[in-house]
C-alpha cells in the first residue's frame, strides 16, 4: 500500500488483486445487504428495525469485521471496548477467518 501511495508503484494488477480474494458467499452478501438496511433504518430512527437487521447480518456473516465492528458504534457500543475484545476472542477461536489477501500474498505484493 506504501509503495502505491508514495511511487504510484501497483503492488498488485486488478486481475491478480481479484484472483487473490475470494468472492463473498451468499450468506455474506446478504448479511451486508442487512447492515445496509440497518443502517438506513437508524437514519430514519427506527432503531428496532436496526437492531434486527444488524443481528440478522451478524447471524449471517458472525466473523466479518466490516459488519461487526461497523455496527458497534451506531448501535452504542464501543468499538474499542470489551464487546470488541469478547469478538475478537471469538474470531481467533474460530481460526481467524477473513476475506482479504493472505498474510503471504500481502507480503509478496509489498516487496
Amino acid at each position: 500500500m506504501r509503495r502505491w501511495v508514495n511511487d504510484g508503484q501497483k503492488p498488485l494488477s486488478g486481475d491478480e488483486a481479484r484472483r487473490a480474494v475470494g468472492d463473498l458467499t451468499d450468506d455474506e452478501v446478504l448479511a451486508r445487504l442487512h447492515f445496509r438496511v440497518a443502517a438506513q433504518a437508524l437514519r430514519q430512527g427506527d432503531e428496532d428495525t436496526a437492531r434486527r437487521h444488524f443481528a440478522t447480518a451478524t447471524d449471517l456473516a458472525p466473523y466479518d469485521f466490516t459488519i461487526r465492528r461497523a455496527a458497534m458504534p451506531l448501535m452504542g457500543d464501543d468499538p474499542f471496548g470489551q464487546t470488541f475484545f469478547t469478538f475478537y476472542e471469538q474470531w481467533q477461536e474460530a481460526g481467524s477467518p477473513y476475506h482479504g489477501l493472505s498474510p503471504t500474498t500481502a507480503l509478496s505484493a509489498g516487496s
